[in-house]
C-alpha cells in the first residue's frame, strides 16, 4: 500500500464488471468531482487484487494524457494526486480495518521519512536535486488533506442518500 500500491495508478483502465462488482466497485467518495480529488481507481483495483483478481499491464495500448503547462495547476495536481492517495488509505481502513492496519504498520517508517521535508520522494525512487521543492510541498499538503476530505465526502455522501437506501 506504500509507497504506492505496487500496480501504478489506473488513469485510463478496463473492468471485467462482474470482477469490479463483486469486489465491491466504485467508492463514490474518491475521485475527481470529489474533494479527495482522486484514489478510485486506486480503490477499485486493490479491492480486485484483495479478493484474487488479476491485473494486467497492457504497455501496447495507447492514451493520451494532459500534461499542465503552468506550475500552479501542476501544483494542484501534485495536491490532488497526494490527497487521493491518502483519501483512499482512509477508505481502506474504514472498510478493511484488520488487513489495511496490519499494512499501513508495516510501511509506516517508511511513509513517516517520505512526509519529512528535505528527505526526497521515497515514493518514486528519488528525484533531482533541482527538482521544485514547492510542487513536494504541494504533494504533503494534499496528502495531509486527503483522509479528512475523505471523511467530509462520506458524511455528505450519507447526507444526499434517499431514505430507505441502504447504499
Amino acid at each position: 500500500m506504500y509507497p504506492l500500491p505496487n500496480f501504478g495508478a489506473g488513469g485510463n483502465m478496463a473492468f471485467r464488471v462482474d470482477a469490479l462488482r463483486s469486489a465491491g466497485g466504485f467508492d463514490p467518495c474518491l475521485g475527481a468531482g470529489t474533494r479527495t480529488h482522486g484514489g478510485e481507481e486506486t480503490r477499485a483495483l486493490a479491492l480486485v487484487l484483495r479478493a484474487g483478481g488479476t491485473i494486467l499491464h497492457w504497455p501496447a495500448a495507447i492514451t493520451w494524457h494532459y500534461h499542465r503547462r503552468e506550475m500552479d495547476a501542476l501544483r494542484a495536481q501534485f495536491r490532488g494526486y497526494s490527497a487521493g492517495l491518502s483519501a483512499f488509505f482512509a477508505s481502506m481502513l474504514l472498510t478493511a480495518p484488520a488487513a489495511t492496519t496490519r499494512e499501513l504498520v508495516r510501511v509506516l517508517p517508511t511513509a513517516v521519512a517520505h512526509a519529512r521535508p528535505g528527505r526526497g520522494n521515497r515514493r518514486i525512487g528519488g528525484l533531482p536535486a533541482d527538482f521544485p521543492k514547492d510542487l513536494l510541498r504541494a504533494g504533503r499538503r494534499g496528502f495531509l488533506q486527503g483522509a479528512p476530505a475523505y471523511l467530509r465526502e462520506r458524511r455528505r455522501d450519507r447526507a444526499t442518500e434517499p431514505p430507505g437506501n441502504s447504499g
